[in-house]
């Protein structure tokens, strides 16, 4: 009898524990989920504000913007390029922007499209380097499809204020100012977020998780 309820006891006691433990590694993954997310919206948020620098500092050199979108592989050197639209409208990555700031237009940093290049203008490692799919570069990839990936692995969007009409610029709706577009002289970067949809043009990069350089950095 002795035995039997020490037994018993050892069960129950067992049981108890096991649940405890069950409800910690819960709690501990939820938070260890909510961290990952912080920390891909952080990074984001960081890969949007060097993209942004960099596509600056190569206009201040150079006197214009990086290219639009990404281009075909029979695209590269023509005069002048034609920008990829992405199914719906809009950009179709950042090819051209990381073509232009990494090796500028030529593609040869060492013998530079414009004498007045000063590039690179920022520090990108190949494995963070995509196709428009997000699969990693290859000798077949061209190099105006070289993008920058965001941390859901797929592209970054970048438009320049020459394009908006043309590729579908991400319009300024309901509010109190003049200006048609985002970001009206300038550029406008965003990534799809974590699901990997957002809105067609004009607009792109307003989805409720995506990223963007021109409304919502408070994210």
């Amino acid at each position: 009898m002795t035995s039997s309820k020490k037994s018993g006891v050892t069960i129950v006691e067992l049981t108890v524990v096991i649940l405890i433990l069950s409800i910690l590694a819960t709690v501990a993954a939820q938070v260890y989920v909510s961290y990952v997310a912080r920390a891909r919206f952080a990074r984001c948020r960081f890969d949007i504000s060097q993209l942004e620098l960099a596509a600056t500092s190569y206009m201040t050199d150079v006197g214009a913007y990086p290219l639009s979108s990404s281009g075909a592989p029979s695209a590269f050197g023509n005069s002048p390029p034609e920008p990829l639209r992405s199914v719906g409208g809009g950009p179709n990555g950042c090819g051209y922007l990381m073509l232009c700031v990494l090796h500028s237009y030529s593609g040869h940093s060492q013998y530079p499209a414009s004498p007045r290049w000063g590039g690179p203008y920022m520090t990108v490692d190949m494995s963070q380097l995509g196709d428009l799919n997000g699969a990693p570069i290859t000798q077949a990839t061209p190099i105006t499809q070289y993008n920058l990936l965001d941390p859901w692995g797929r592209p970054y969007c970048y438009l320049r204020n020459d394009d908006y009409k043309l590729l579908g610029g991400t319009e300024q709706t309901g509010t109190q100012f003049y200006e048609v577009y985002f970001n009206p002289s300038t550029i406008q970067i965003f990534s799809k977020g974590p699901d990997g949809y957002t809105s067609d043009p004009p607009e792109s990069g307003l989805g409720k998780d995506d990223m963007n350089n021109f409304d919502n950095r408070a994210r």
